[in-house]
């Protein structure tokens, strides 16, 4: 039997698009000699039969589609494992919004009143009160420009710590549909490996149609891992 056509890539997807040359030669090679030998020999199989050639090529299907499988699982984690260590961080952050505009709130109370007496510190006795008043309200906006930037960075932090968690798990939820996507086209691929056997089988078979009959129509059967999406964006904003 000739190697697989599918080998997992560094992303996990299957590199191979379809039944390389070499090995639809081989497959149709041994699907001649079944036929020659008279195998399966419908004188003594039952019905659904499932050949030598087809037991092999499902077992390396499913032996390419976990490999594949696991690729993409590990990328998964990794993406889950980033967003859980970044979702950690949103509540303290969000602590820090929280001071951040309380003390803008202070800051902002303390806006110089023009209808007031200005205050007056050591050196400014003879001060006139209108420079009073506009290097109060400076020193005031000084604060509060100061009060109101951290406010804002703290929400920009917030923004984007939300923002991280949703792309990564968006990610993770989007390798996990292309893992199923990945273990169909590798079952797809087989399942044309298998054909391409099964007509040289049959064409050279001398009672090709009582073998027809016998053979397992049945597509290639997936692990059952595959059944579903290792992660999903429900899943995640559910558990959360």
């Amino acid at each position: 039997m000739a190697p697989s056509r599918v080998t997992p890539s560094s992303t996990g997807k299957p590199q191979a698009a379809g039944v390389g040359w070499r090995w639809r030669w081989r497959l149709r090679r041994l699907g001649r000699q079944d036929g020659r030998q008279r195998h399966p020999d419908p004188e003594i199989a039952e019905p659904p039969v499932r050949t030598a050639t087809r037991l092999h090529l499902e077992a390396e299907m499913r032996y390419q589609v976990e490999v594949t499988w696991s690729a993409y699982a590990k990328r998964v984690s990794e993406k889950l494992v980033e967003a859980q260590s970044v979702a950690s961080t949103v509540p303290l952050i969000s602590m820090r919004v929280a001071d951040a505009e309380e003390q803008l709130i202070r800051v902002q109370k303390d806006e110089p009143d023009v209808t007031e007496e200005v205050q007056r510190f050591g050196g400014e006795e003879e001060t006139p009160d209108g420079v009073l008043r506009r290097r109060r309200f400076r020193e005031f906006e000084r604060r509060r420009n100061a009060a109101a930037g951290a406010h804002l960075a703290a929400l920009a932090d917030l923004r984007a710590a939300q923002e991280s968690v949703t792309r990564l798990e968006a990610e993770a939820a989007e390798l996990s549909r292309e893992a199923i996507d990945a273990a169909r086209r590798i079952a797809a691929l087989y399942e044309s490996a298998h054909e391409i056997y099964q007509q040289a089988l049959l064409k050279r078979h001398a009672e090709r149609e009582l073998v027809r009959l016998l053979l397992d129509p049945a597509p290639f059967r997936l692990p059952a891992v595959v059944s579903e999406p290792m992660y999903s964006r429900h899943e995640g904003q559910g558990g959360r």
